[in-house]
């Protein structure tokens, strides 16, 4: 059954641990494709992965709410750019 959830595409090979600075949760941030860097939900699997054909690293696709902004109780005390 094919998923309807929206998907993230990060660079699997940025990949980094970290403790979310308002929950205290584990969590991992991976660089986006334009280059920010996108903290999602420690142990988040991907939905698929392909190569991309410019760079020849592997992107992740990942359900949006595997995002630690979607999950993290403390959200809103974080300023985002472009709100």
């Amino acid at each position: 059954m094919p998923t309807t959830d929206p998907l993230i595409r990060l660079f699997e090979d940025s990949r980094r641990p970290a403790r979310c600075r308002g929950c205290e949760a584990r969590i991992e941030f991976f660089e986006t494709r334009s280059g920010k860097q996108m903290p999602m939900n420690a142990g988040a699997v991907p939905r698929k992965s392909e190569s991309d054909p410019h760079t020849r690293r592997v992107i992740a696709f990942y359900a949006a709410a595997d995002s630690h902004w979607a999950t993290c109780p403390a959200a809103d005390d974080f300023g985002r750019k472009g709100k």
